[in-house]
Formats: structure tokens, C-alpha cells, sequence
């Protein structure tokens, strides 16, 4: 089952996913119309934002934010 975005409006891509041991919020904000994405505090599980990122077809990813260092 490929991921859906939380998105309030539909104009737009956002996703929270928890990541990691202390289970970050990883977000995946992007514009369906562009495929253009921004990943903030990817922290770990790489393969699987990118493949959420994959699954909704953001195949361009335009910058990574970190905002915390745990």
C-alpha cells in the first residue's frame, strides 16, 4: 500500500514519519505538481523515507534540513 500525504490541502505533500531509535518526526514536505520534495531531520531508516519518497513518486528531492541532534 503506497503512503498518503497528511496534507491538509491537497496542492501539497506532507508526511511525519517517526524515525529511528528515539523515533524522530522525519517530514517530507513537497508539491505534487513538481515532484519536488524536502526532507527535515531525516535522522535514520534512509531506504525507507526514500522509498516513501519513491512511493509518491517525489523522485527529485531539493534539500534535507536537520533542526535537532539527538
Amino acid at each position: 500500500m503506497a503512503p498518503t500525504s497528511d496534507a491538509v490541502h491537497p496542492d501539497m505533500i506532507y508526511m511525519k514519519i517517526p524515525v529511528g531509535m528515539l523515533q524522530c518526526n522525519c517530514q517530507i514536505i513537497g508539491d505534487p505538481k513538481t515532484l519536488e520534495a524536502i526532507v527535515i531531520d531525516p535522522g535514520d531508516e534512509v531506504e525507507r523515507i526514500l522509498s516513501m519518497l519513491g512511493a509518491l513518486q517525489a523522485e527529485r528531492q531539493s534539500d534535507h534540513q536537520h533542526t535537532c541532534a539527538h
